[in-house]
């Protein structure tokens, strides 16, 4: 009987509460997931290591996965409301370390400088 090891999948990030389904859609094989179970199908619901396991009467392969749960979100507050003289300028910084910003002027950068309009003559 041979044995393979095939790297199909590696790692899976998982958002907190998401859940996925890894399919083997293989025909004529059996199927063992690392929980026991024997369907093609396996929903995980979180962070783990997951192992697959097909067989038939020529042999045997094998894969595994490292499925790993993303930090929450964090909560983003930008402060209270604030008013602005003409020509006055106000930051902007969140200080939430390791995510991405898009502001509404598309810009990504950690900080934002909102100036007012200047007033009409």
């Amino acid at each position: 009987m041979q044995q393979h090891h095939h790297l199909i999948w590696e790692q899976i990030p998982t958002c907190p509460g998401e859940s996925f389904t890894l399919t083997i859609s293989e025909p004529g094989v059996n199927i063992l997931w690392s929980d026991g179970s024997s369907n093609p199908g396996l929903t995980l619901n979180g962070s783990g290591l997951i192992t697959a396991i097909i067989s038939n009467s020529c042999g045997q392969s094998f894969d595994t996965l490292i499925a790993y749960a993303l930090p929450a979100i964090p909560n983003l507050n930008l402060g209270t409301d604030q008013s602005l003289c003409p020509g006055e300028v106000i930051t902007i910084n969140p200080g939430i370390p390791n995510v991405t910003y898009l502001w509404q002027d598309g810009s990504t950068l950690t900080l934002f400088k909102q100036r007012s309009k200047k007033q009409s003559s």
